[in-house]
């Protein structure tokens, strides 16, 4: 087994990208993260928080996975909303197609394409407030 991944000096979070497989996982050092998550933590550890999914990589791997909340790749801006309902917040810059939802304690922000038809990147991460 290798070394243990961990953020560069002065950062608080690690990305690790899985080759061909359109999914990156992201870890934040545990005392990055606030408090009411609560359980044992120590300086140092490496919280899993957050996941991105995108289309590249392996067509096979990223276009027939099932995204998060029954979302494809193919799903435009309007049928996200009308599946997840009105986003919590949106881009407030009109070049830049995103939304996001609250669903619990996490968050899920959508990436849209430009003419918004279709999903560029789907994020998941705890949600931070």
């Amino acid at each position: 087994m290798g070394a243990r991944p961990k953020p560069k000096r002065g950062e608080t979070d690690i990305n690790i990208h899985l080759e061909g497989s359109g999914l990156e996982l992201g870890f934040s050092l545990a005392e990055s993260l606030p408090s009411r998550w609560g359980g044992a933590r120590s300086e140092g550890m490496l919280i899993f928080d957050v996941v991105f999914f995108s289309p590249t990589g392996a067509p096979s791997a990223a276009l027939c996975r099932d995204l998060p909340r029954g979302l494809q790749f193919s799903t435009s801006r309007s049928q996200a909303r009308a599946s997840l309902g009105t986003p919590e917040w949106s881009s407030p810059v009109a070049v830049i197609h995103n939304d996001r939802w609250r669903m619990g304690d996490r968050m899920i922000t959508v990436d849209f394409d430009d003419d918004e038809a279709a999903i560029e990147q789907v994020v998941v991460q705890l949600a931070t407030a």
